[in-house]
């Protein structure tokens, strides 16, 4: 069956951007399971600063470029820690790209590039080569799917602002279904 597509249509620049942001940290938490089994905690923890410092430029606070810096060069450089022959690299691999959506972010952003992201989101998350018990849903992909269709159901809602609190919630129930599975 196919998967639904997400409706981006009407979402602001900032929208976009705050969006890509929130699924960089979702995945970021599935990958942390995996960065503790290969020693790479450091890299991916320095790639989830430089997120949440653009995070919060786009809620209207201040950016720390060299952090912002620092973790586009974490992320560019840690794609690597997996080769493509360990069990997980392909979704390792898949899931540290999803994060150059957020650090594009700071230039570029809109209802294309968030369509990018979460795809790329969507083929990391049908990667995960297990099954993953959260609720109603058996897989990562699932769940993946499910949790871009309740970022866009809080941005219409409530804004921006209601993304910071499910960002984190997010990626607290990704680390613990991949963690666990």
């Amino acid at each position: 069956m196919p998967l639904p597509e997400p409706d981006l249509t009407g979402l602001s620049y900032t929208e976009a951007a705050v969006l890509a942001c929130v699924s960089t940290l979702r995945m970021e938490g599935a990958l942390e399971s995996v960065a503790e089994e290969v020693g790479a905690v450091e890299p991916l923890r320095t790639v989830g600063r430089g997120v949440r410092t653009i995070f919060a430029r786009h809620l209207g606070g201040e950016m720390d470029v060299a952090t912002a810096a620092t973790g586009f060069s974490a992320n560019w450089h840690i794609e690597q820690e997996l080769p493509d022959t360990h069990p997980l690299g392909p979704f390792w691999k898949a899931g540290i790209r999803v994060g150059f959506f957020a650090f594009l972010s700071v230039q570029v952003a809109g209802e294309e590039r968030l369509r990018e992201c979460f795809e790329q989101g969507r083929e990391a998350a049908g990667l995960w080569p297990r099954g993953v018990s959260a609720g109603p849903v058996g897989s990562l992909l699932e769940l993946e799917v499910a949790r871009q269709e309740e970022s866009l159901r809080v941005v219409r809602a409530s804004g921006v602002a209601g993304l910071r609190e499910l960002a984190e919630e997010d990626r607290r129930l990704f680390r613990r279904v991949t963690a666990s599975s």
